[in-house]
């Protein structure tokens, strides 16, 4: 997923009146993944856009594109090279509004993942559990304008890296969840 991407599924998400921001809907979608795999898919963008009022030709755009989106993002995370992209502003977006983008994604990671597997015991143990309680402490981040600009920019680097190879570790941790999921699963 291109940084040009970002801004163009967020208006089309907006156009189609969708239930959430870009950033916060990637990670739910990451999230499902995470424990339905491919089924996960049809779902998501259903709910993506929760069946918001719009003629033919203006939804089949934002489907296609969330069904994309989707597709490659499962590609990524099967593909286990770290090759996963978060969806999230660009670098010329301000700090604080990558960060405050960062805390939505990781807040959809944390609902797609409980909605998928709001039964599953797996969720309250090992590298997920971690995860997830690291996710929700990345939720309150804030920009801290006491120290240095760069050093905001390093800190903001290092917390995408620290999401993007959680969500891999805990994409794997799940690997056999995954297999033995039934048909059919509903992601809310």
């Amino acid at each position: 997923m291109t940084r040009l991407g970002f801004d163009h599924l967020a208006e089309a998400l907006r156009d189609a009146g969708s239930v959430g921001e870009a950033a916060e809907l990637h990670g739910r979608l990451c999230g499902a993944l995470s424990l339905m795999g491919e089924q996960a898919i049809q779902p998501w963008v259903s709910e993506s856009l929760n069946d918001a009022p719009a003629n033919a030709e203006q939804r089949a755009t934002p489907q296609q594109l969330l069904k994309n989106l989707a597709e490659a993002t499962g590609k990524a995370l099967d593909a286990g090279d770290m090759s996963l992209q978060l969806l999230l502003p660009d670098d010329e977006s301000s700090l604080p509004q990558r960060a405050e983008a960062l805390s939505e994604w990781c807040q959809g990671f944390i609902h797609g993942l409980g909605v998928a597997g709001a039964d599953s015991e797996v969720l309250r143990a090992g590298v997920v559990a971690e995860v997830m309680a690291d996710f929700v402490e990345i939720t309150k981040v804030d920009v801290d304008d006491s120290g240095s600009a760069e050093e905001a920019e390093t800190a903001y680097a290092e917390l995408v890296e620290y999401v993007r190879v959680s969500v891999q570790l805990v994409y794997e941790e799940l690997r056999s969840v995954r297999r033995d999921a039934p048909s059919g699963g509903r992601l809310h």
